[in-house]
């Protein structure tokens, strides 16, 4: 989610209102969208020692990057479906909106 945030204590309401919104942009049932928000209503933030994530992070900022200069994209909710199409490593060189609807259509069942 691309969010601006500039002090810490607004960003996890911001991500969780962002999260639902792009959610349904991408299809997903409103019931799943429900069933994710409940799951949300308690986020933390921090670093990764996960060297993938790390790097898929960096590519994506790049592209961010890239994106806003371009200008092609006049809101970040067009921006952050178009990073969505965006084939990261860190999930197996597949897209993140495939990933986010497979695994709200199959939600683990010890969470």
């Amino acid at each position: 989610m691309i969010l601006p945030a500039r002090e810490l204590d607004t960003l996890a309401s911001l991500f969780q209102k962002a999260v639902r919104g792009h959610l349904l942009v991408l299809g997903t049932s409103l019931q799943d969208v429900e069933r994710e928000a409940a799951e949300m209503r308690q986020i933390e933030l921090g670093p990764t020692v996960s060297r993938s994530v790390r790097e898929s992070m960096r590519e994506l900022t790049f592209a961010l990057e890239d994106e806003l200069q371009r200008g092609r994209y006049l809101a970040i909710e067009e921006l952050q479906l178009y990073l969505s199409t965006y084939i990261m490593g860190a999930i197996g060189m597949r897209y993140p909106y495939e990933v986010a609807l497979e695994l709200l259509r199959n939600p683990r069942k010890d969470s």
